[in-house]
């Protein structure tokens, strides 16, 4: 796992602007979201919009590819780029929730249901105790 994080540093993958924007926004989902929270982020088409706007301006102002002579444009390829480059953005936005995941070993919830828990698991064991008394 240590080589494949140095892997992404030493190739320069990590610095591209979809895919550092995916793993920010990964990262953010997984701290601030409820899991719910997270599915409806993936169902919601803003967030592939944004992704599709990240791709293009990033496409067309840092990773043009010019024809051989380097002198205009060659725009069909310019546009597979920027497919290609959503895909990594979606891609990356993926495996850093998965990562956090992964790490946090069940996942985030904000509801903070867990106080709660408590209080109906000791009615319910009090209660128990009171039915084992009456028998």
């Amino acid at each position: 796992m240590i080589k494949g994080f140095l892997a992404l540093f030493t190739s320069g993958i990590i610095f591209r602007l979809p895919i550092l924007t995916g793993i920010m926004i990964g990262i953010f989902m997984m701290f601030n979201l409820s899991d719910d929270q997270i599915f409806e982020v993936f169902y919601n088409p803003l967030f592939y919009i944004f992704g599709l706007i990240v791709s293009f301006i990033y496409a067309f102002t840092l990773k043009r590819i010019y024809h051989k002579g380097g002198t205009t444009v060659d725009w069909r390829a310019t546009t597979y780029s920027i497919f290609g480059h959503f895909v990594s953005y979606v891609a990356a936005v993926i495996f850093s929730c998965l990562f956090i995941f992964t790490i946090s070993f069940g996942g985030f919830d904000n509801n903070n249901d867990d106080a709660d828990y408590d209080i109906d698991n000791a009615q319910a064991q009090e209660l128990l105790r009171r039915l084992q008394k009456e028998m």
